[in-house]
Protein backbone atom coordinates (compact mmCIF):
# COMPACT_ATOMS: atom_id res chain seq x y z
CA UNK A 1 0.00 0.00 0.00
CA UNK A 2 1.40 3.90 -0.48
CA UNK A 3 1.05 5.66 2.61
CA UNK A 4 -0.72 9.02 2.26
CA UNK A 5 2.13 11.54 4.38
CA UNK A 6 -0.28 14.36 4.72
CA UNK A 7 -1.08 13.34 8.17
CA UNK A 8 2.77 13.88 9.04
CA UNK A 9 3.73 16.85 10.42
CA UNK A 10 6.22 19.03 8.89
CA UNK A 11 10.01 18.47 10.17
CA UNK A 12 13.65 20.48 10.51
CA UNK A 13 16.47 18.15 11.49
CA UNK A 14 19.86 19.54 11.24
CA UNK A 15 22.74 17.52 13.10
CA UNK A 16 25.75 15.79 12.57
CA UNK A 17 26.37 12.15 12.03
CA UNK A 18 28.10 9.80 10.64
CA UNK A 19 29.72 10.79 7.51
CA UNK A 20 27.03 13.78 7.43
CA UNK A 21 29.15 16.68 5.24
CA UNK A 22 28.99 19.32 7.96
CA UNK A 23 27.04 22.54 5.63
CA UNK A 24 25.70 19.98 3.06
CA UNK A 25 21.73 20.48 2.78
CA UNK A 26 18.87 17.90 0.98
CA UNK A 27 15.56 19.06 0.69
CA UNK A 28 13.15 16.10 0.39
CA UNK A 29 9.43 16.77 -1.75
CA UNK A 30 6.62 14.49 -1.22
CA UNK A 31 3.63 15.25 -3.99
CA UNK A 32 0.58 14.25 -4.52
CA UNK A 33 -1.26 14.95 -7.76
CA UNK A 34 -3.54 17.64 -8.99
CA UNK A 35 -7.11 16.74 -8.84
CA UNK A 36 -7.86 15.25 -12.69
CA UNK A 37 -4.42 13.71 -13.05
CA UNK A 38 -3.65 10.40 -13.48
CA UNK A 39 -0.73 8.89 -11.61
CA UNK A 40 0.49 8.93 -15.08
CA UNK A 41 0.13 11.44 -16.55
CA UNK A 42 1.31 13.42 -13.43
CA UNK A 43 4.60 11.55 -14.15
CA UNK A 44 4.89 12.29 -17.70
CA UNK A 45 4.88 15.86 -16.98
CA UNK A 46 6.72 15.59 -13.48
CA UNK A 47 9.89 14.50 -15.26
CA UNK A 48 9.77 15.84 -19.22
CA UNK A 49 8.62 19.30 -18.32
CA UNK A 50 9.42 20.15 -14.53
CA UNK A 51 12.33 18.17 -14.14
CA UNK A 52 13.81 19.74 -17.37
CA UNK A 53 13.31 23.11 -15.74
CA UNK A 54 15.70 22.12 -13.31
CA UNK A 55 18.16 22.29 -15.99
CA UNK A 56 18.09 25.94 -16.53
CA UNK A 57 18.43 27.01 -12.57
CA UNK A 58 21.92 29.48 -12.34
CA UNK A 59 24.04 27.67 -10.38
CA UNK A 60 21.83 24.60 -9.98
CA UNK A 61 21.94 22.42 -7.30
CA UNK A 62 24.81 20.03 -6.52
CA UNK A 63 22.26 16.95 -6.92
CA UNK A 64 18.67 16.48 -7.82
CA UNK A 65 17.06 13.37 -8.48
CA UNK A 66 13.57 12.99 -9.32
CA UNK A 67 11.15 9.53 -8.12
CA UNK A 68 7.90 8.13 -8.99
CA UNK A 69 6.40 5.95 -6.82
CA UNK A 70 6.55 2.47 -8.57
CA UNK A 71 4.05 0.14 -6.69
CA UNK A 72 0.37 2.45 -7.27
CA UNK A 73 -2.43 0.24 -6.71
CA UNK A 74 -5.44 0.95 -8.72
CA UNK A 75 -7.38 2.19 -5.54
CA UNK A 76 -5.11 5.06 -5.18
CA UNK A 77 -6.72 7.72 -2.68
CA UNK A 78 -6.30 11.09 -5.21
CA UNK A 79 -4.48 12.53 -2.55
CA UNK A 80 -1.78 10.30 -1.94
CA UNK A 81 1.84 10.86 -2.33
CA UNK A 82 3.07 9.66 -6.00
CA UNK A 83 6.20 11.41 -6.46
CA UNK A 84 9.59 12.15 -4.46
CA UNK A 85 12.29 14.66 -5.16
CA UNK A 86 15.92 15.30 -3.52
CA UNK A 87 17.70 18.22 -3.68
CA UNK A 88 21.21 19.01 -2.34
CA UNK A 89 23.07 21.96 -1.76
CA UNK A 90 26.70 22.21 -0.49
CA UNK A 91 25.24 24.57 2.08
CA UNK A 92 22.68 27.45 2.75
CA UNK A 93 23.91 30.70 0.98
CA UNK A 94 24.58 28.18 -2.33
CA UNK A 95 20.69 26.88 -1.94
CA UNK A 96 19.71 30.39 -1.58
CA UNK A 97 21.62 31.86 -4.40
CA UNK A 98 19.63 29.16 -6.95
CA UNK A 99 16.35 29.59 -5.32
CA UNK A 100 16.00 33.21 -5.45
CA UNK A 101 17.01 33.35 -9.40
CA UNK A 102 13.98 33.85 -11.83
CA UNK A 103 13.98 30.40 -13.01
CA UNK A 104 13.64 29.24 -9.42
CA UNK A 105 10.41 31.08 -8.93
CA UNK A 106 9.32 29.80 -12.54
CA UNK A 107 10.18 25.88 -11.56
CA UNK A 108 7.90 26.83 -7.98
CA UNK A 109 5.03 28.18 -9.77
CA UNK A 110 5.03 25.60 -12.58
CA UNK A 111 4.16 23.07 -9.74
CA UNK A 112 0.25 24.42 -9.78
CA UNK A 113 0.36 22.75 -12.91
CA UNK A 114 0.40 18.72 -12.26
CA UNK A 115 0.91 19.36 -8.06
CA UNK A 116 -2.41 18.75 -5.84
CA UNK A 117 -0.34 18.95 -2.69
CA UNK A 118 2.93 18.33 -1.27
CA UNK A 119 5.48 18.33 1.99
CA UNK A 120 8.87 19.55 2.65
CA UNK A 121 11.66 18.48 4.67
CA UNK A 122 14.74 19.76 5.33
CA UNK A 123 17.32 17.12 6.05
CA UNK A 124 20.98 15.75 7.05
CA UNK A 125 21.87 12.69 5.76
CA UNK A 126 23.82 10.37 7.68
CA UNK A 127 24.79 7.20 5.40
CA UNK A 128 25.54 3.82 7.44
CA UNK A 129 26.22 1.93 4.33
CA UNK A 130 26.63 3.60 0.51
CA UNK A 131 23.24 2.96 -1.55
CA UNK A 132 23.90 1.00 -4.52
CA UNK A 133 23.25 2.93 -7.87
CA UNK A 134 19.82 3.27 -9.72
CA UNK A 135 21.67 1.65 -12.66
CA UNK A 136 21.88 -1.23 -10.83
CA UNK A 137 18.04 -1.73 -10.45
CA UNK A 138 17.76 -0.44 -7.04
CA UNK A 139 14.70 0.46 -5.92
CA UNK A 140 14.70 3.13 -2.97
CA UNK A 141 11.90 2.71 -0.33
CA UNK A 142 11.36 5.68 2.00
CA UNK A 143 9.43 5.23 5.26
CA UNK A 144 8.08 7.97 7.27
CA UNK A 145 7.58 7.49 10.58
CA UNK A 146 5.91 9.77 13.35
CA UNK A 147 7.76 9.71 16.91
CA UNK A 148 6.06 9.15 20.37
CA UNK A 149 4.47 12.25 22.09
CA UNK A 150 6.46 11.32 25.16
CA UNK A 151 9.73 11.51 23.40
CA UNK A 152 11.47 14.85 22.05
CA UNK A 153 12.50 15.45 18.39
CA UNK A 154 16.05 14.59 19.39
CA UNK A 155 15.41 11.66 21.27
CA UNK A 156 14.07 10.32 18.47
CA UNK A 157 16.65 11.12 15.85
CA UNK A 158 19.47 9.18 18.14
CA UNK A 159 17.62 6.38 18.73
CA UNK A 160 17.29 5.44 14.91
CA UNK A 161 20.96 6.63 14.42
CA UNK A 162 22.01 4.68 17.43
CA UNK A 163 19.90 1.38 16.95
CA UNK A 164 18.65 1.28 13.21
CA UNK A 165 21.51 3.19 11.48
CA UNK A 166 24.46 0.50 12.93
CA UNK A 167 22.29 -2.63 11.87
CA UNK A 168 21.86 -1.69 7.76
Amino acid sequence: TVSVAATVPMATWMASGPSSASDAIKIIHFFARKSGLTPKQFVDYWLRIHGAMTLKLPGRFSGYVLANVVDLPDDLPPDAMVGVSESFSPNQAARDETLSSPQAKDLVADQLNFVGKSLTFSTKEHVFSPRPHPKDGAIKRILITVRRNDITHEQFVQGWLDKYGPAS
